[in-house]
């Protein structure tokens, strides 16, 4: 079978010796000078480990990531940090609501189209319960797991599937069944990591292993090699591309994955010393030298205990303490410098993915919070594009054929279907979760000032904060009416350029404060 990964045999050495024509001094040196500008390239002892072979993307995935994802796995199941930064993902990509769908119908006036908006919405609400082709998950904890995947496994698969009320499921399946290994060919097409693919390297088919459920073989399903053809219009692939031409996913924590295995390996071994510091162990030595042979119930090689006030009689009478002095305090130090490389290489900001804010101060977490936040909104942006929008769109072409999507009208007449041509319908927005900031009465007036100087509106404010601003204009016009017929009166609002009152203001966390029982100056 064809197999572009296969090692190719090495050449065979040259038995004669190679006759090199020695350039004069200068143009040694000259040349040297030109083909050295860079350490990196050196060829020294220094760099004598260092690879100068490069990779395709495709014999790079091909030779790593079954063992990348295994480790990554691993990690998951064993390391809290590891643990941590997935659910730092699910947390801030997806978060309680998911990403929740706004629906932006706009009819011939220019004005919201209100019913149809509803409608809509409601509908797809309604999707999210029995989306799911297996009946087990909402379409939030299909989200949640959907991220996880593409952080620890480094890729997304879904398939999609026709039936169910709304003539449209999803399916989610393992990337392991998506064999890296299998490589071939089938109607003439190449077979890639198990995609199929035609002349131009777009896929048509993916190949996905069969899972035998015999009882024998049911748990080891991912040795199996029997495939089953699915045509790509049917498969949703998504993966972060780090190189032109990829054509599978990597681990998130791929580069972090080496660091965290040995941190998590220092910080048992510097736990065991801790206990047996804390033990306060010592022997008895016999003075006259004798040969301890061990307790007459257990010969088979040396035993040693560690429990708190425990000695050990292996002689007569002579005591040795036995005190370790570690951890000491460096242990510290060291997990923080670790624990920060792997921080920057996951993009996360470290106090939050170490729980460390013994060193934060508002300044300082909103510096690291900012940078955090874009990746996580340029993530929701990345997600929202390849995967929610496009499902969505195929959703509600299905939903406009079937008419699942009635429209209420006035009075005793029946819901009426959509009739106008699907373009009408299609503009919607997709609102990832925002977040609150440390300080809000601070966030608050700079958002006052930014009306007053029309740099923002209050559209932009209530978009960014997570709520869609047609929504929240309603529910105010709806209580201002309210309120109105009740006979009360509604908290009058302050002028946005009126400054704050001195009762108001608070102090800045980054200056020092004069003490309360400090004296007033002359």
């Amino acid at each position: 079978m064809w197999n572009p990964f296969r090692k190719k045999a090495a050449p065979a050495k040259r038995s004669e010796p190679v006759m090199r024509q020695r350039l004069p001094r200068s143009q040694n040196d000259s040349g040297k000078l030109l083909g050295r500008n860079f350490n990196a390239s050196l060829e020294d002892r220094l760099n004598g480990d260092w690879t100068s072979v490069s990779q395709t993307p495709d014999n790079l995935i091909f030779h790593n990531l079954k063992t990348l994802r295994a480790r990554a796995r691993e990690q998951r199941y064993n390391n809290d940090y590891a643990k941590k930064f997935i659910s730092m993902v699910k947390t801030n990509v997806v978060g309680a609501e998911g990403v929740v769908l706004q629906s932006k119908v706009i009819d011939q006036n220019q004005q919201p189209d209100l019913l149809v908006r509803t409608a809509i919405e409601q509908t797809w609400k309604r999707w999210q319960q029995q989306c799911d082709f297996k009946g087990r998950l909402h379409w939030i904890d299909m989200q949640n797991l959907m991220v996880s995947s593409v952080a620890g496994d480094g890729e997304i698969l879904v398939r999609k599937h026709r039936g169910g009320p709304f003539a449209f499921r999803l399916e989610l399946i393992d990337p392991e069944l998506l064999d890296v290994t299998y490589v071939g060919e089938h109607n003439g097409n190449r077979i890639i990591h198990g995609i199929e693919l035609d002349n131009t390297g777009k896929p048509i088919a993916y190949h996905l292993q069969q899972i035998n459920k015999s009882s024998q073989t049911y748990l080891n399903y991912y040795n199996q090699k029997n495939y089953l053809r699915v045509p790509a219009e049917e498969i949703i692939h998504l993966f972060l591309s780090e190189f032109v031409d990829q054509k599978r996913g990597l681990p998130w924590i791929s580069t972090g994955l080496q660091r965290l295995k040995m941190l998590g390996a220092y910080e048992d071994a510097a736990l065991v010393a801790a206990r047996i510091g804390a033990s306060q162990m010592g022997f008895f030595k016999s003075a006259a030298g004798d040969q301890y042979e061990g307790d007459s119930e257990s010969n088979d090689g040396f035993e040693m205990e560690a429990e708190p006030g425990m000695f050990r009689n292996i002689g007569d009478l002579e005591f040795q303490q036995f005190d370790p002095k570690y951890p000491t305090g460096e242990f510290g130090n060291f997990m923080k410098s670790c624990l920060r490389g792997i921080s920057a290489g996951l993009c996360v900001d470290y106090n939050t993915f170490a729980n460390d804010l013994s060193d934060v101060n508002y300044s300082s977490a909103r510096v690291g919070m900012l940078e955090t936040r874009e990746i996580w909104i340029g993530l929701q942006s990345w997600l929202i594009r390849n995967l929610i929008q496009p499902i969505f769109e195929e959703w509600l072409e299905l939903q406009y054929d079937l008419g699942t999507i009635a429209i209420p009208r006035k009075g005793n007449k029946p819901p009426m279907p959509l009739n106008r041509g699907i373009d009408y319908y299609c503009p919607a927005k997709f609102q990832g979760r925002r977040w609150k900031w440390v300080d809000p009465a601070k966030e608050l007036t700079a958002h006052e000032k930014a009306v007053a100087l029309r740099i923002t509106t209050r559209s932009q404010i209530i978009s960014e904060q997570g709520g869609d601003p047609d929504q929240v204009f309603q529910e105010l016009a709806e209580e201002e009416a309210k309120l109105k017929a009740l006979g009360l009166q509604a908290i009058p609002e302050r002028a946005p350029t009126e400054p704050p009152s001195t009762e108001e203001a608070e102090p800045n966390d980054d200056e020092p404060q004069e003490p309360d029982n400090a004296s007033p100056q002359d």
